[in-house]
């Protein structure tokens, strides 16, 4: 499987019965579910593995593990996984610290169309740290975060854009 993930990805039986188990707190049993997919080559459940060993959920806390499994995800497409890549370069976790390599990972999961990178993108770009200060390039990423409903990317928009508008006025 490459390319974008669809809803049907994540709608599977199996898949679903992990998710409710993670959800209900049963974590052994997620763990069991989302290895059996995971096998499989299933991105969704790649994802999942990633986030357990990230949270040392009914394993022990596994930066490295969580890593591989982010990474096999991000490779066939699971926009998730690409984000949490993005934020294991920001920080530095289980990685060396690597802006140019977050900003890779944010956009190609931005492209994809997951929120939480269109507003980590955009949050980059309003900042001007590791990265070039672009308000218009923020205002971008900011906007479809915001259109999808992402708690913080109004917010920062609307801060992005009194920035631009006086960015605008002093150029006069």
């Amino acid at each position: 499987m490459t390319g974008r993930l669809t809803k049907r990805d994540y709608l599977r039986p199996q898949y679903v019965r992990g998710c409710a188990a993670h959800v209900a707190g049963d974590h052994a049993a997620a763990l069991r579910i989302f290895r059996q997919l995971a096998r499989r080559g299933d991105a969704p459940a790649q994802f999942m593995l990633g986030s357990m060993y990230h949270k040392g959920e009914a394993v022990g806390a596994d930066l490295r593990e969580a890593l591989i499994h982010y990474l096999v995800a991000a490779n066939q497409g699971e926009p998730r996984a690409a984000h949490m890549l993005g934020c294991m370069h920001c920080t530095g976790e289980a990685v060396e610290e690597d802006p140019g390599e977050a900003l890779l990972w944010f956009r190609q999961s931005a492209e994809w169309g997951y929120a939480p990178a269109q507003f980590s993108l955009g949050t980059m770009y309003s900042s001007g740290v590791d990265v070039a200060r672009d308000l218009r390039e923020a205002m971008r990423w900011l906007f479809l975060a915001a259109l999808q409903g992402h708690p913080q990317a109004r917010l920062e928009l609307h801060a992005v854009a009194i920035a631009a508008r006086r960015q605008r006025r002093a150029r006069k």
